[in-house]
């Protein structure tokens, strides 16, 4: 996640996003950290993470990275590309 993502994650996810932050990686050159959050299912996941566009990269589970892709394609669907 990058830093402008983490900054607005505890507002987002509520507190418990706080704990996974200070338990993710050390910043890499950007300031972007490899975290783990828990949603309650890949969708929810998948919809949640979408709301911050390409401030946030999935890495795992694969099937929540298709499915944040697939919420992409819908959106752009809905509102055009250009």
């Amino acid at each position: 996640a990058s830093p402008h993502a983490l900054a607005a994650f505890t507002e987002v996810f509520g507190d418990g996003a706080q704990d996974a932050i200070d338990a993710a990686l050390p910043p890499d050159a950007q300031g972007w950290r490899e975290l783990t959050l828990r949603f309650e299912h890949g969708l929810a996941a998948a919809h949640r993470l979408a709301g911050f566009g390409g401030q946030v990269e999935v890495i795992a589970p694969p099937s929540v990275r298709t499915r944040l892709q697939s919420v992409a394609r819908a959106i752009l669907t809905r509102y055009g590309e250009g």
